[in-house]
C-alpha cells in the first residue's frame, strides 16, 4: 500500500465518523487509533480489546482504493452505529433477530456510505456506479445467494433514491419477490418518519440484467454497467406507485 493510499484511507476514516457525529446519529467521544498492519481475517476491520482498529489490507489486492474504502466505512458504521465490532456479533444479530434484521442494517449502512461519498468526494449517482463496478468482481460467489442478491438490489434501490431525492428510502423487497422473479414486487420503503408500501417497475428482463451485473460483472465494460444499472434502478423507483385501498360503503 502507497502512503498515498494509507493517507486516502484514514482520511475518509476519520471525516467519516466525524461526519456521522455530526448527523447526531450517536456522540463519538474520541476518535480510535488505526493500525495498518494487515490482519489474515476473513473480516475487513477488527476491534482489539484495547479498541485498536485493525484494517484488513488484503482486499486492497482485490480492488480500488476508493471500492476499498466503501467497505471499510460500511464496516465502520456497524462498529460506531449499530454495535457490531466484530463478525461474530454479526453471527449473534443473526440468532437472536434472524437474517432480515441484518439484511436491514446493511443496507442502512450502504446508505449512509453512499450519502458520504455525495458531500465529502462530491460523487453524482454516476460517479458512485463507476466505483461499485471497480470493485464489483472482488467479493463473487461461485452460486447466486438469494439473501445476498435481496440485500444487493435493495442497496441499489436505497442508493438511486437517495441520489435522485436526496432523502433516506430503505427499500425492503420480499425475499419471495427475489426469488420466483416476481414482476413489479412489493417494496417497503423504511423512511425516516414513517414506512410506505409500494410496487417498483421492476421486470423479469430487469431481476435478470440485475443478477447478470451482480453475479457476472466482468460481462460487462464499465459505461455498460453504469447505463444498466442506472436506466433500471432510476426506472424501478420512478414507476413506483401506491397500493391504493378500495372503500366502499353500503347500509
Amino acid at each position: 500500500m502507497t502512503e498515498d493510499d494509507q493517507l486516502l484511507i484514514s482520511s475518509a476514516f476519520k471525516a467519516f465518523l466525524n461526519w456521522l457525529d455530526s448527523l447526531k446519529l450517536r456522540g463519538i467521544v474520541q476518535l480510535p487509533e488505526i493500525s495498518f498492519e494487515s490482519i489474515s481475517l476473513d473480516e475487513t476491520l477488527q476491534v482489539d480489546k484495547d479498541g485498536l482498529l485493525h484494517f484488513n489490507l488484503s482486499y486492497l489486492k482485490l480492488c480500488s482504493v476508493k471500492y476499498f474504502v466503501t467497505i471499510l466505512l460500511h464496516e465502520a458504521y456497524h462498529v460506531y452505529i449499530n454495535g457490531i465490532p466484530n463478525k461474530r456479533d454479526a453471527v449473534r444479530v443473526r440468532d437472536f433477530y434472524q437474517n432480515q434484521m441484518m439484511l436491514h442494517i446493511d443496507i442502512e449502512a450502504d446508505y449512509y456510505v453512499a450519502r458520504f461519498f455525495s458531500v465529502h468526494y462530491k460523487c453524482s449517482y454516476e460517479d458512485y456506479l463507476q466505483i461499485y463496478y471497480s470493485g464489483s468482481s472482488a467479493f463473487l460467489d461461485e452460486e447466486v445467494r438469494p439473501l445476498k442478491f435481496e440485500r444487493f438490489v435493495g442497496s441499489m434501490l436505497t442508493i438511486c433514491h437517495f441520489f435522485k431525492y436526496h432523502e433516506m428510502a430503505i427499500y425492503r423487497l420480499s425475499p419471495e419477490s427475489v426469488r420466483i422473479y416476481q414482476t413489479n414486487p412489493i417494496a417497503i420503503l423504511h423512511k425516516g418518519t414513517h414506512s410506505e408500501t409500494k410496487k417498483i417497475k421492476l421486470s423479469i428482463e430487469d431481476l435478470n440484467t440485475l443478477q447478470k451485473i451482480y453475479h457476472k460483472p466482468n460481462e460487462f465494460g464499465e459505461a455498460e454497467y453504469v447505463y444498466s444499472m442506472k436506466t433500471i434502478l432510476e426506472n424501478a423507483i420512478d414507476g413506483n406507485f401506491n397500493i391504493e385501498p378500495r372503500v366502499t360503503f353500503s347500509s
